[in-house]
Parts: structure tokens; C-alpha cells; sequence
């Protein structure tokens, strides 16, 4: 990092030296998450003061105005990796392709992100959430859970089930400033039936299968089989299993034995990320498992206080690690991974938390995003890169303005 990218981090971070997530809403999550929270509430506020400083400049170069729905194309290659990403750009979302093209989907939403070959987006109201589901073109829109009104509860971490028949959500209600309440709910979409299946953890959802979900026991001391039509829940893994524990003290040598745990869900492949978490004389001490077909991965940063993953295609994944339970300070470094080896390599980044990440979908290119304002490419490191069969080399891009990161599509 040259000395003016130095100054300019170190300027952004004065501008947003306050920046704090509420502290009912820090409070409501377990510490995994609190950490994380409010560091990416920080890092969108940097992303906006970058933002301000560089739209003047770029609208001067284009000549002003905003991007029509279908912009115009650009012979250089606006970022490496090919397919089409999925942008939100002030409530609208876009797909942005590698010639600068850009095509309006959808407008009046919040996010969004692509399962089991369509979008479930939602939109924010007084009374909470609103999903919908639609094609990728942004066409047959449907409202599939709506929020409800008059109650204390936000219904969050949505997932479409693989057939996409059912949705899944926790439910968080908050009875106090101190106390709050998460359980797990599925909807037939067909019927619109929802289901109450019983008290969970705020921290893990994924599906199994079409009817199965796995969800984290309230205590964060289980993972846990829920039938999303029978209702009935089975213990699947817990934070004593023998092959966690042995993972676990391999990762972090000498440490007090796992207390918490959770999941990051399924890769594409069939392995499963779960986390696990002890408590260490003055920090927590997070890793994380791959679990596939009796064979165990561990992975746990030097000096890690804090662990977030994203799967990719392949296989690859992203791990990123943070030194210190501070808002600011301490190091976060970004790390690229692979099911197939225990070796972490470290991925190049300009600034620091990212809120969004993506891998390209031949698993050669990330991209990181912060906030509205920026998103960088980098190229997958190896071992990670090899399970595409190539690893590209190329310096940093970087796109400014163009929205927030949601998704990589194959297009």
C-alpha cells in the first residue's frame, strides 16, 4: 500500500471514528457476530466517504447524468472473471457485465441473492421484511412472505430450499433491550402454511435437502436436523463430538476445548463448514471445520479473534480473520481456501472488512465488497485457483460506483 493509500484509509477512518451498530441490536447477537457487525457498519460508512470523494470525478468523465437502464459497452474488460454480477444501486437491482453493460431488473428492493436458479429479494417496511421471488430477469415477481404487522419480530436469514417449494427464516423477536428470542419457521409456498419448529440460535440456517434444515441448537452447543414437514428435530453434530475436538486442538494448540458451535452450510460438493468456538484468557478463539465424508479440515488464522466464511465454486472458499474484538485496529486479512487442502493462502485487499464477497463461477477471480461504493477483483491464489484448472494473475481492479456486491452469476 503506498503512503497516500495510507492516508487516505487513515482520513476515512477519522470521518467514521463513531460509526456504532444500536447497542440493542449489538447486544441481541452472540459475540461471533457482534464483532463482525460492527465492523462492517464502519466499513460501509468508509465505503460512502470514498464514494462522495470519487462520483464527482467519475461523473465529470462520463459527462454526468445517471446510467440509462441499458448502458453502453466498453472494449476493456470493466473486471476480470467473466459471467455477470448482481448489483443493488440505490434500491435497484442490475446486472453489471464485463463490457460495462448494465441491465435494470428490479426496483424498490434491498438485496437479493440467487437460489436455486431464480432471486428471493426482500424489501424493508415498519413491520419488517418483505420476501419475494422472481426470475433472473426480474419478471414473476412473487410476495412469498410477507411481514407482519403489529408484532416485535423481524423474520431473518431467508433461504429458498433446493426445489425451491419452501422457504425457511428465524424469527427474531425481541422482548427486551437485553433479551431476544430466535426460532425457526418454514413456508410452503404453494399454500402459504407457515411452520413454527422451535426455538434456535440467531448464528446458523442451511437446507439439507427439500425438507430438511440444519439449524443451531439455542445454546450453540448442537447442530441440529429439523424436518420442515413433520416438525420432528434430531441432534446432528455437537460442540463435544470426538473429530471436533481433535480438529479443534490441532487448529488451536494448547486452547480450553470448543464451547460453541455453528455452521456456515453446505459448498456445492456436499461439504459442510462448521465453525467452532472456546474462550481464551483475553479473546475468543474461533476455527473453522470442513467436514466431508469422514474427512476433517481445520483452519484457524495466527492471532484470529474472529473468523467470517464464504463459499464458492469448487470447492473454494474465503476466510477472513480479524486480530481484535475492536471496532478499528488490529488486522483483518483475507484468506482463500480449497475442500481438498488444509492450506490457507492470503488474498490481497486494499481495505479492510469487506461486507460482500463473491467468487467468480469458474473460481478464478473474488470480488470484495464495501458498502455502495466500492468492489475489488483479485485473482484466486493457489491451491484454491487449481480445482478451476487455471489460476489468472493479474493486479487489483477496482469498480467505483456502480452499487453494492450481491452476487456472481454464470450468466
Amino acid at each position: 500500500m503506498s503512503n497516500f493509500e495510507r492516508q487516505l484509509r487513515d482520513a476515512m477512518r477519522s470521518a467514521v471514528a463513531d460509526a456504532q451498530p444500536p447497542h440493542s441490536v449489538m447486544e441481541s447477537v452472540r459475540r461471533r457476530y457482534r464483532r463482525r457487525n460492527a465492523r462492517l457498519v464502519a466499513t460501509s460508512a468508509v465505503a460512502l466517504v470514498v464514494l462522495v470523494a470519487v462520483l464527482p470525478v467519475a461523473s465529470a468523465l462520463r459527462g454526468g447524468g445517471g446510467l440509462p437502464a441499458h448502458s453502453h459497452t466498453s472494449s476493456a474488460p470493466l473486471f476480470p472473471g467473466g459471467g455477470r454480477i448482481l448489483l443493488d444501486r440505490r434500491g435497484v437491482l442490475e446486472w453489471l457485465y464485463p463490457d460495462g453493460r448494465t441491465v435494470r431488473i428490479a426496483r424498490g428492493f434491498d438485496g437479493a441473492k440467487i437460489s436455486t436458479g431464480e432471486l428471493l429479494a426482500w424489501r424493508s417496511t415498519p413491520h419488517g421484511a418483505d420476501y419475494y421471488t422472481m426470475k433472473l430477469d426480474g419478471s414473476q415477481q412473487r410476495l412469498v412472505s410477507p411481514a407482519e404487522r403489529g408484532k416485535r419480530f423481524d423474520d431473518i436469514q431467508a433461504q429458498l430450499s433446493p426445489d425451491g417449494s419452501r422457504l425457511a427464516y428465524i424469527r427474531q423477536q425481541v422482548i427486551s433491550e437485553r433479551k431476544v428470542v430466535y426460532t425457526l419457521w418454514a413456508a410452503d409456498l404453494a399454500t402459504g402454511q407457515r411452520v413454527d419448529l422451535g426455538p434456535v440460535s440467531w448464528s446458523s440456517l442451511a437446507w439439507r435437502d427439500d425438507t430438511t434444515i440444519l439449524a443451531a441448537s439455542a445454546d450453540n452447543k448442537a447442530l441440529l436436523l429439523v424436518n420442515a414437514v413433520t416438525r420432528s428435530r434430531s441432534t446432528y453434530l455437537t460442540v463435544t463430538d470426538p473429530a471436533f475436538t481433535s480438529a479443534y486442538e490441532r487448529a488451536r494448540p494448547g486452547a480450553a476445548p470448543p464451547a460453541s458451535i455453528g455452521s456456515d452450510g453446505w459448498s456445492g460438493s456436499g461439504t459442510l463448514a462448521v465453525w467452532l468456538e472456546g474462550r481464551g484468557p483475553n479473546t475468543d478463539r474461533p476455527a473453522e471445520i470442513l467436514v466431508e465424508r469422514g474427512r476433517v479440515l481445520a483452519f484457524a488464522p495466527r492471532n484470529s479473534a474472529g473468523l467470517t466464511m464464504k463459499w464458492g465454486p469448487n470447492g473454494v472458499f474465503l476466510l477472513g480473520s480479524h486480530s481484535c474484538d475492536c471496532l478499528f485496529g488490529g488486522d483483518y486479512v483475507t484468506y482463500a481456501g480449497t475442500v481438498s487442502s488444509e492450506r490457507l493462502s492470503r488474498v490481497q485487499t486494499i481495505l479492510d472488512t469487506w461486507n460482500a464477497a463473491a467468487v467468480s463461477p469458474e473460481g478464478t477471480v473474488i470480488a470484495l465488497g464495501y458498502g455502495p461504493a466500492i468492489i475489488d477483483f483479485a485473482p484466486v491464489p493457489s491451491p484454491a485457483c487449481d480445482a478451476a484448472g487455471k489460476c489468472l494473475h493479474f493486479q487489483m481492479k477496482q469498480v467505483v460506483g456502480r452499487g453494492t456486491l450481491l452476487a456472481w452469476d454464470r450468466g
